[in-house]
């Protein structure tokens, strides 16, 4: 998922990488003027999911999900837990998390820096309503255009036609990065399942690159409230070298560019490998630093930074960082 001149890309960064979540939330919205920007496989907007409509498509995607005071959860690790939006901010004091959390944890945006011991990093496009091809990286304009004359973009809306089309490389992918969540997707049957729930929500677009070998890649994008999602995405092996994954990025920035309402578009968390984070990054994503406060249960805490020193940077604390597992302040588990 690299191009030759990274280097070059690299030079295509913002001033500032942090960005304080609440004031996120609150920026009014602007640049409705890019709304009707152009496409050659045409726009029509995003119908926004609410919370409860996102918990439902993710829980139906395979991530774990539940309801606790009023707030849908999504399991990261057994007994830990995050908001389902990642933007959604919380006042430790009063949250109530799952009820098995009280073996593990949870981590939580907050909008009182003061209040925060941690942070969460996520990757976003700023201002998408902005992106322009031409004020790209000369590098970078050189692999879309690549990639846009060796493969065909169209709009994917046949469920069927997409896992006849998908699963050979889905595949594919499977055996280049070793991904090995919902590892059933491996066989046409567990496929079949993941990509009915993908198209039964409605509100997901997702977008193929043809060529004469059928398809090269599929990416897709969808809105949560006022933030555009990158979804799923996987490409053929044998398509990276004509640039697939470059010609699929830039339909859904554009697609992104065309949507009014919305302030970020959110490629997800960084990972713990900042390579594998390198493409998105050269591609003009940024890192967002949110503040965050995390508790862990005292005992599973002094277990865990015994056997797995990195878990502090894991969870975006420094080294001197306050104690993660005090439960001063903290509202008990809810149910």
């Amino acid at each position: 998922m690299r191009y030759g001149r990274v280097e070059a890309a690299r030079k295509w960064k913002p001033t500032s990488s942090y960005h304080p979540v609440h004031d996120f939330l609150c920026t009014p919205v602007r640049g409705a003027q890019a709304a009707q920007r152009a496409s050659n496989i045409g726009m029509s907007g995003f119908e926004p999911m609410s919370l409860a409509e996102y918990a439902a498509f993710e829980r139906n995607l395979g991530v774990r999900v539940v309801e606790a005071g009023g707030v849908w959860w999504r399991r990261v690790r057994p007994f830990f837990y995050r908001p389902v939006f990642p933007f959604q901010v919380l006042d430790p004091q009063t949250v109530r998390p799952p009820r098995s959390s009280r073996w593990g944890g949870f981590q939580v945006p907050v909008s009182d820096r003061s209040r925060a011991n941690s942070y969460l990093m996520y990757l976003v496009c700023e201002r998408p309503w902005e992106y322009r091809f031409d004020a790209l990286p000369k590098p970078l304009r050189q692999s879309i255009r690549k990639g846009l004359e060796r493969f065909e973009i169209r709009e994917i809306t046949s469920v069927s036609r997409f896992i006849q089309e998908a699963w050979p490389v889905y595949l594919s992918f499977q055996a280049r990065t070793g991904y090995r969540w919902r590892g059933d997707r491996r066989n046409r049957e567990g496929f079949a399942r993941w990509a009915e729930a993908l198209f039964a929500n409605g509100k997901v677009r997702i977008c193929g690159a043809y060529n004469r070998d059928g398809l090269g890649g599929i990416d897709s994008l969808y809105r949560v409230e006022n933030v555009l999602i990158g979804g799923p995405t996987f490409s053929r092996t044998e398509a990276l070298r004509d640039r697939v994954t470059d010609a699929l990025f830039h339909t859904i920035r554009t697609w992104a560019a065309g949507c009014p309402g919305v302030n970020c578009l959110f490629l997800g968390t960084a990972s713990s490998r900042p390579s594998l984070d390198e493409f998105k990054l050269s591609r003009g994503a940024v890192a967002w630093k949110v503040p965050a406060y995390c508790y862990v249960q005292p005992l599973v805490w002094r277990l865990l930074t015994f056997l797995y020193p990195s878990v502090k940077a894991r969870l975006g604390m420094s080294r001197k960082g306050p104690i993660v597992g005090s439960d001063q302040g903290v509202a008990p588990a809810g149910g």
